[in-house]
């Protein structure tokens, strides 16, 4: 499935026969948003992302080890991640800048068109998330796009190689 970013315009969502309330036809709420795969809002892709996250962390602190829960999360994430490749980087900052940077918002800036990899390290230094090797930690770095990833055979090594990098603690 391709993905593509545009912006939804009233011509190619309203039907003809468009209701009208008050004398005003009914329009989209997302005329002007960027859609990926022209379904999906960038907020709406960055709050899926997370309460996807939250649920694999609270699915691991309860040691649900379904594979079920973990590959339907899993199946939804890569989706929205392979969608943000048609997502300029500017307008993924943008919205991760304003909500404030997390590690999620940052393995996702990944996925951006244009993209480099020290522009990811140094979104993931701004959200304070510690170098461990927590679940949430784990999970997020599997969603890294392997396009990016520089040679090196640990992401210490990846970080430091970033302006700011984050220091590893164990």
């Amino acid at each position: 499935m391709q993905y593509t970013a545009r912006r939804l315009s009233t011509a190619n969502t309203l039907a003809r026969d468009t209701p009208v309330i008050d004398g005003h036809k009914a329009t989209n709420a997302l005329d002007g948003a960027i859609l990926l795969g022209g379904r999906t809002s960038l907020p709406d892709t960055w709050r899926i992302l997370h309460s996807n996250a939250n649920i694999a962390i609270e699915a691991i602190s309860a040691r649900d080890n379904s594979r079920g829960i973990h590959d339907m999360l899993e199946k939804a994430d890569t989706a929205l991640l392979k969608s943000l490749e048609e997502c300029n980087i500017e307008h993924w900052a943008w919205l991760c800048e304003g909500a404030g940077w997390t590690i999620v918002g940052a393995a996702a800036l990944s996925w951006c068109r244009g993209v480099q990899a020290a522009q990811v390290w140094s979104a993931w230094a701004k959200s304070g998330y510690p170098l461990a090797p927590t679940p949430h930690f784990l999970r997020t770095t599997r969603q890294i796009n392997p396009k990016i990833i520089l040679t090196g055979s640990a992401l210490s090594e990846l970080f430091a190689k970033s302006p700011n990098h984050p220091t590893f603690s164990k």
